[in-house]
């Protein structure tokens, strides 16, 4: 299959270049975790936060990066649908890793490397620097929290998107669906 010995030719192009993208980038650097895990309280919800931070590593200035790695089609389409919600993961991963190994904020980025699964790529690996304000950080917790809120009391939002993918909901165009499609 065409498609799968594309990712062959890609992932050689990956690995060939994915040290000389972390010394361009990042100079000399200290890999502190590999799928560093994340089960933090969250205050006043009785679930956690649970995640999986791809990678950390320390530069020589004594900065930790926080790398959240991602594959697409291509950076132009993953910058497209590029949203909060995307950066809000690792936000909210630099504040749970920053309380779980007592490290100030400020002495923390946070970054997706996204790597193209396109095999005539000239850039296969691409680094997309992530903001976090105290600001963002607040809009994250927020989200979490109202999110948590609507959960804990049995309401759900419903993905109204997914009425639409492959014909899927079994209750479309009936007298049960709660958003008539047209």
């Amino acid at each position: 299959d065409k498609k799968y010995l594309d990712y062959e030719i890609v992932l050689e192009k990956v690995l060939l270049e994915v040290i000389p993208f972390f010394q361009k980038n990042f100079g000399k650097i200290k890999v502190r975790h590999i799928e560093y895990e994340i089960r933090s309280k969250i205050p006043d919800f009785p679930q956690e936060f649970k995640g999986f931070i791809d990678l950390t590593f320390e530069k020589e200035d004594g900065r930790i990066v926080i790398a959240d790695l991602k594959t697409a089609g291509s950076v132009y389409f993953f910058r497209q649908y590029q949203d909060a919600l995307k950066d809000y993961q690792v936000v909210l991963y630099k504040h749970y890793y920053a309380a779980l190994e007592n490290i100030d904020l400020k002495n923390i980025d946070i970054c997706f490397v996204v790597m193209e699964k396109n095999p005539k790529s000239k850039a296969p690996i691409v680094l997309i620097p992530v903001g976090s304000t105290d600001k963002k950080l607040s809009n994250a917790n927020e989200w979490v929290d109202k999110s948590l809120t609507a959960i804990n009391a049995g309401k759900f939002i419903k993905n109204l998107s997914s009425c639409n993918k492959f014909n899927g909901c079994e209750f479309k165009n009936t007298e049960n669906c709660s958003r008539k499609i047209r």
